[in-house]
């Protein structure tokens, strides 16, 4: 389990990035909240992550110059 501290931005919306998650995992999250003093707390979520890692690579022949895009 892992906790974060987290500010709400002008819009009362709150963001965090997580790093290191593993490949074809399902991860659970819940909020937490403190509010005139009272602890509240949110709906259990869930995300799954992609099963393998993926990456595009396109490649553009310009003028008979091939480049590589990652």
């Amino acid at each position: 389990s892992r906790q974060f501290k987290v500010k709400l931005d002008k819009d009362s919306k709150f963001y965090y990035e997580v790093k290191g998650l593993e490949f074809g995992t399902q991860y659970f999250f819940k909020a937490f909240i403190k509010a005139d003093g009272t602890y509240r707390e949110g709906d259990v979520r869930s995300f799954s992550t992609p099963d393998f890692k993926f990456a595009a690579v396109f490649y553009t022949n310009q003028r008979n110059n091939n480049t590589r895009h990652q």
